[in-house]
């Protein structure tokens, strides 16, 4: 401590000056205690402190945004390496069924004229299934998975054998719509025969094989989708006709109701302040824009894989083989759907527009999860995206979109 001096000034005849200067650590200070704005020296000390504050804060700030780029990274790559391991799998059981010997037309089951019909939906009892899954897991988990499933099912069903009658031919598959008119959908060669007949398209651009099981003469259902096919003229047919016509008949409220309201309810509410926009479609070569209306959209707290993960499915593409489960009401089926109602945060459904907006969400990372068919071609969404505080948006559009292999 530096003692205090007395320093005599400015001796005058009358009076004198006397100042006492006494040095810096005069001035106590508890070691640890912020120092008062008393001086200049103390707010600087007091910005330098504040400064630092601010500094390693950005620095966390920067670790957090560098580990969730890291996480979208390893997500995508992700995403695109099970792309890759799919078509590569796709294309070696079609090039399987290249090898086979051709299936001559007279041992040809498939041949001949054949009216088309979709496959039930997961929550109708159908003979042969697994179980029915509207019993299994109640009303709005079936209704769920119809609207997960059905656009998908539908679109692969009307790319493979279009609407109405289809008749296979030695090289051909010709669509003929009511009024007798016939059109070439695809040229074809046919592989194996018997109760199991797969369809080798020449010039399809949505599919690459087709893998059609039979149930007698007159009965057969494509493997996947489950599109349904009775011989046109036979009892077959006409008893399938008539099954189509009640189930609509008693369904026909469903999807309006699937639609409108809440086909399943998120595990929890959950409440924040971020909101997302949504608008899904695709701008066409002239430059309109085709809006996916109508269209149920879900926000999930991980990835859907995970769902099916937990239901058991364990497969290259998981998403097809999901669809598989639950066309015959399966338990992994059910196991997924309730793995995804568990990771609901959000659903919307599309407007006339292609929009739609989420309630407020807490601020974090989520996917976005839907699934349609684009020009007869079934597609799903698994968008992985960071929401922030206030107005977030996404376009769930042909460059996000994900085909069904």
């Amino acid at each position: 401590m530096s003692p205090c001096r007395a320093v005599a000034w400015g001796m005058l005849a009358v009076t004198s000056t006397l100042i006492v200067v006494c040095g810096p650590s005069a001035r106590a200070e508890t070691p640890g205690q912020l120092p008062t704005p008393s001086s200049y020296e103390s707010s600087m000390k007091m910005q330098q402190l504040e400064d630092e504050r601010q500094r390693q804060q950005r620095a966390l700030q920067q670790q957090q945004d560098e580990q969730r780029q890291r996480e979208w990274e390893d997500t995508v790559r992700q995403q695109q390496a099970r792309q890759a391991a799919a078509a590569a799998e796709a294309q070696k059981v079609l090039q399987t069924w290249q090898n086979r010997p051709a299936l001559a037309p007279e041992k040809n089951p498939l041949i001949g004229r054949w009216d088309v019909h979709a496959a039930p939906p997961p929550g109708a009892k159908k003979t042969g299934s697994a179980g029915d899954l509207n019993a299994a897991v109640g009303p709005e988990m079936a209704n769920l998975a119809s609207a997960l499933l059905g656009g998908i099912t539908a679109g692969m069903c009307d790319s493979m054998l279009g609407r109405g009658v289809i008749e296979f031919r030695a090289g051909t598959a010709v669509a003929i719509d009511a009024n007798g008119q016939e059109q070439v959908k695809y040229h074809a060669a046919y592989r194996g025969g018997d109760t199991r007949v797969v369809v080798l398209p020449q010039d399809a651009t949505t599919f690459t094989h087709m893998i059609i099981d039979f149930d007698g003469h007159d009965r057969a259902v494509v493997a996947g989708p489950g599109c349904v096919l009775a011989r046109s003229g036979s009892a077959t047919a006409k008893a399938a006709a008539l099954e189509v016509q009640a189930r609509d008949q008693a369904s026909a409220p469903a999807p309006v109701a699937a639609a409108a309201g809440s086909a399943i309810a998120p595990a929890a509410v959950v409440t924040g302040d971020a909101v997302l926009a949504l608008k899904a479609g695709s701008s066409e070569a002239s430059g309109q824009f085709m809006p996916i209306v109508q269209n149920q959209v879900w926000v999930l707290k991980g990835p859907v894989e995970k769902a099916m993960l937990d239901a058991g499915i364990r497969s290259t593409h998981l998403m097809r083989d999901f669809v598989l489960a639950c066309a015959g009401s399966t338990p992994q089926c059910q196991a997924g759907m309730r793995a995804i109602a568990a990771n609901a945060v959000s659903k919307v459904v599309t407007d006339a527009g292609g929009q739609a907006q989420t309630a407020g969400l807490p601020a974090g990372r989520y996917f976005v999860f839907s699934t349609a068919t684009y020009k007869q071609r079934p597609m799903f969404w698994q968008v992985p995206i960071e929401l922030h505080a206030g107005k977030n948006t996404l376009a769930l559009d042909l460059s996000n979109a994900r085909t069904l292999e």
